[in-house]
C-alpha cells in the first residue's frame, strides 16, 4: 500500500513539473496599421505606446469635451473622438456625460484636445447640498449631443428647501 502511494506521489509530481515547464502560449500582437484588427487591452502599455486603451480596445484616438465648460456638472456635455492630435479630423461622437445610477454622474472634464481619460465621478445629491439644496439627482438629457446622442447633468430639487405648504383647516 505504501509503495502504491509513493508511485502516485511520484506520478503527480512529474505531471506538475511537466506542466510548469511547458512553454506558455503568448498572445500574438496585432499591428493595427497592418492587419486592421482590434487588440484587447487593460492599460495603455498593452497597446505598445503608439495608441490608447479605450473601453478595452487599442485605438488611435484623441478626445475633446464641449457643449459645457469641461468640468461642469450642471450642463450636459458631449465628448467627441478625433483621429488626430489637434482634434481637427475624423470627428465622431464618443459619449456624453452619463449617470451611473439615480444620483451619480460621470463627467468628462477636458475641453482641450487630449489623449487618455478625463472623467470625474460626482454624487449629484452631495453637490446639490453644497449649493444649499437638500437633494439632487442625475438626469439623462436625450439627444443633448445630437440625434440619439444622450448626455446627463446634475439637477437639484428646486422645492427641496421649501417649507411644506400650510393648508388651514376648514371652518
Amino acid at each position: 500500500m505504501i509503495c502504491r502511494a509513493y508511485k502516485l506521489l511520484i506520478l503527480f509530481s512529474a505531471v506538475v513539473a511537466f506542466m510548469s515547464c511547458a512553454p506558455k502560449e503568448e498572445k500574438p500582437r496585432v499591428d493595427l496599421h497592418e492587419a486592421g484588427g482590434v487588440v484587447k487591452c487593460v492599460t495603455p502599455e498593452d497597446c505598445g505606446g503608439r495608441v490608447n486603451c479605450v473601453d478595452g480596445a487599442c485605438t488611435q484616438a484623441y478626445w475633446k469635451d464641449d457643449t459645457d465648460n469641461g468640468d461642469d456638472i450642471w450642463v450636459a456635455g458631449c465628448h467627441w473622438q478625433f483621429t488626430d492630435n489637434t482634434c481637427a479630423q475624423g470627428k465622431s461622437f464618443y459619449k456624453g456625460d452619463y449617470c451611473t445610477d439615480g444620483t451619480h454622474l460621470e463627467e468628462f472634464t477636458d475641453t482641450i484636445c487630449h489623449a487618455g481619460k478625463d472623467r470625474k465621478s460626482y454624487d449629484c445629491n452631495e453637490e446639490c447640498k453644497k449649493t444649499g439644496k437638500s437633494e439632487g439627482s442625475c438626469v439623462t438629457v436625450p439627444s443633448a449631443c445630437g440625434t440619439n446622442n444622450d448626455s446627463a447633468l446634475c439637477k437639484c430639487d428646486q422645492n427641496a428647501d421649501m417649507p411644506p405648504i400650510f393648508v388651514p383647516p376648514s371652518l
